[in-house]
């Protein structure tokens, strides 16, 4: 009697062990493959050549309060000649960089989706100086507001 209580409870807990393993390993992969999807949109872009445009500090735009933004911009491109064009151009680059920046408030650069939205004006604005589209990505690897 005591053999099929054993019995009867091992057919309950190993079927209800498999469903928590399995439930467990299915939210892991859901949440990994979640996290690290964009991951993916770095590995996409065909980035050859980076110019550093270097170390930008400006105001910011705000009538009462003093704000003031630390950045760095590095530009990408496919083609090994255009450096040349980069060089050449370099203040004009910087220029344009910094007359955005300064025409930012707080509000339109402090989240991740709206220094995005920043990354893409800076790329349309700088490719208008060019003949072609020579900016292919623009990179922010220092960010501080103060």
């Amino acid at each position: 009697m005591e053999e099929k209580k054993k019995k009867s409870k091992l057919k309950i807990i190993i079927p209800l062990i498999i469903a928590i393993i399995l439930a467990a390993v299915t939210g892991y992969l859901y949440i990994a493959t979640d996290t690290f999807k964009d991951i993916e949109l770095f590995k996409e872009k065909d980035t050859s050549f980076n110019y550093e445009v270097g170390q930008i500090v400006v105001n910011l735009k705000n009538d009462r309060i003093n704000r003031y933004l630390k950045t760095k911009i590095v530009l990408s491109y496919k083609n090994k000649e255009d450096i040349e064009i980069l060089e050449k151009r370099k203040f004009q680059i910087k220029d344009i960089i910094i007359r955005i920046l300064r025409s930012k408030e707080i509000d339109d650069i402090k989240t991740v989706e709206k220094t995005d939205s920043l990354k893409k004006e800076i790329l349309e604005k700088v490719n208008v100086i060019f003949d072609k589209n020579v900016i292919n990505d623009v990179y922010i690897t220092d960010f501080m507001v103060q």
